[in-house]
């Protein structure tokens, strides 16, 4: 932040702050981004940092491609194996594509329950119930861009979707310096102000067969 601008009074308040502010919340998005398409690393070799990895790389063989068109059949046969293991109930992370294929689903043989908001921390929730099995359902804006970010006309994941067992996900914190703003990075005579944003978390899936991705949920198909 140019230190011009820093001591400026501006109407919007104080220029810092909202900076500080609209820093922190793309460092949140990044860490939701990361978190499901982030690349595993192996830093063993000493020449860079090990990385966990997304749920994207975590959840590979438990998983169902129904290459652009769902059938009911199908998916009845799929959400019976993928709830096998683990919990009755389980988030359904999806894109806008995959989240109104499920909804037509289920105006035709399940049930659709809204969450209140209270109970889910603020975030607005439906719980389709599909016999025994209860998807907790989530969209998420990160698949509606590409991987790196950027926007895409033609977002490659907003038809894919996953089921999380939220028993078998923890996230992983470094002690300490798991989520801190480090102020006044700049170098020397540097005519500005500089802060960072950094975060020590890495991603813990246990069991994979407690989750599941279901790829290419493009359009429904009764049978």
């Amino acid at each position: 932040l140019d230190m011009v601008l820093a001591n400026t009074e501006t109407r919007t308040g104080s220029a810092y702050k909202n900076m500080r502010k609209q820093n922190y919340m793309e460092f949140i998005r990044q860490l939701e981004r990361t978190l499901i398409h982030g690349q595993p690393v192996d830093g063993s070799a000493g020449n860079t940092a090990s990385q966990t990895g997304g749920i994207r790389y975590g959840i590979t063989t438990n998983s169902y491609n129904f290459a652009g068109v769902v059938q009911e059949s199908v998916l009845d046969t799929q959400i019976e194996r993928f709830f096998r293991y683990g919990s009755d109930q389980k988030i359904f992370l999806c894109g806008g594509i995959s989240a109104r294929v499920l909804n037509f689903l289920c105006k035709r043989q399940g049930q659709v329950i809204l969450e209140p908001e209270a109970d889910t921390y603020g975030l607005r929730i439906s719980q389709y119930v599909m016999g025994d099995a209860k998807l907790m359902v989530m969209t998420s804006p990160q698949l509606k861009i590409s991987e790196d970010g950027t926007g895409s006309i033609t977002p490659v994941f907003n038809d894919w979707a996953w089921i999380l067992d939220t028993a078998e996900i923890q996230l992983e914190y470094l002690r300490g310096i798991d989520f801190d703003l480090i102020e006044d990075v700049q170098g020397t005579r540097t005519r500005g102000i500089k802060d960072e944003w950094l975060g020590s978390i890495g991603l813990k899936l246990g069991k994979e067969v407690h989750h599941a991705t279901l790829q290419n949920l493009t359009n429904y198909a009764s049978g």
